[in-house]
């Protein structure tokens, strides 16, 4: 049950309360849940075999570190703009990153 959150975590999903408790307990089906619908499954909580399947797909294109294609041109963008380092697509962005981000992006504009 761990593993399951903590792959959900890095999928991007939060479980801002207990983490990775090992309890399939609400936060886990609402994050679930979040992931499901995020991934165009059938969105009921349960982490069955097409959600597995693609949660452990999610994380092997994370590792990969390519831009998802729906993202790509956005991505290749704002690195050529200089908004983003071109490091890590697939990770989450902390506060103090957008923040950089943020601030490039102001100074362009300006």
């Amino acid at each position: 049950m761990e593993q399951l959150q903590e792959d959900l975590m890095a999928a991007g999903e939060e479980l801002p309360r207990f983490g990775a408790d090992g309890d399939y307990g609400s936060e886990t089906v609402e994050a679930v849940k979040a992931f499901q619908a995020r991934h165009n499954l059938t969105v009921d909580g349960i982490a069955g075999p097409n959600t597995m399947k693609k949660l452990k797909e999610v994380i092997k294109d994370m590792t990969q570190q390519k831009p998802n294609e729906s993202h790509k041109e956005a991505w290749e963008w704002a690195q050529e703009k200089g908004l983003l380092n071109g490091k890590d697509p697939r990770k989450p962005i902390t506060r103090e990153q957008m923040s950089t981000v943020m601030m490039r992006l102001y100074k362009k504009l300006k």
